[in-house]
């Protein structure tokens, strides 16, 4: 079956590329969110690959919308189902809007060159999966409702502005999900550049988020509490 592009929303079209002999973990939310995508295109070599049977009933409307494209490349070979991919990236970025994103969903690291040329044409991309060299992640105790603030923050009367300041920043964060800072240095950079007129305020707004445990610094790196972030923009 044919993909069908006519039926396409003019600006802002999702595509997802599936890699599916190496797919990560986070294709077990693909049922759920399979409805962001307008073209959803899988590849594969091995004969033994299979699409799991929980994901037929959500495939179902996009097959009957012509928006899904299965692909089985002939030869089966390391690097097959990679080409495919390359070969429907490159295809689909020719013939849709400029402001199209394309998602790779995969672990192979290697899809991360498709990712990079698609940048270089000036098209949003990006891979879902195991990035380079990633270490494996520290498992943290999520942090417990902080019992005593600063007095500074403490305050009711709805008056300080570091309190403006920090939900400000925290729904800055839920905003910008994706591409937070990873580093103390690009965060505190960004809380300044965020702040604007009140950039003064920059490190004591980033010692408010870490006392009240929206992120702590590990070896200069930031993690994330993204439960007590959407707490403190209320």
């Amino acid at each position: 079956m044919e993909l069908n592009l006519t039926s396409l929303p003019e600006h802002n079209t999702r595509v997802l590329l599936i890699d599916l002999e190496n797919y990560p973990s986070q294709i077990n939310e693909l049922p759920k969110v399979l409805a962001q995508y307008h073209l959803v295109v899988i590849c594969y070599a091995q004969s033994n690959a299979r699409i799991p049977i929980d994901w037929l009933m959500p495939l179902n409307e996009t097959i009957n919308k012509a928006q899904l494209k299965i692909f089985r490349m002939t030869s089966n070979g390391k690097n097959a189902a990679d080409f495919g991919i390359s070969f429907y990236a490159g295809m689909l970025m020719s013939q849709l809007p400029p402001d199209a994103h394309f998602v790779i969903m995969s672990d192979d690291q290697d899809l991360d060159h498709v990712v990079n040329l698609l940048k270089n044409q000036q098209r949003s991309a990006e891979r879902l999966g195991m990035r380079k060299d990633e270490p494996k992640p520290a498992k943290l105790t999520p942090p417990a409702e902080p019992a005593v603030q600063t007095a500074e923050l403490a305050k009711t009367n709805g008056k300080d502005p570091l309190t403006l300041l920090i939900k400000l920043y925290c729904a800055h964060l839920i905003t910008y999900k994706k591409n937070r800072p990873a580093k103390k240095t690009t965060l505190l950079n960004s809380i300044s550049n965020k702040l604007g007129d009140e950039k003064h305020r920059s490190e004591a707004l980033f010692q408010a988020l870490v006392k009240l445990q929206a992120l702590q610094i590990q070896d200069t790196k930031v993690q994330y509490f993204d439960k007590r972030i959407v707490e403190l923009t209320h």
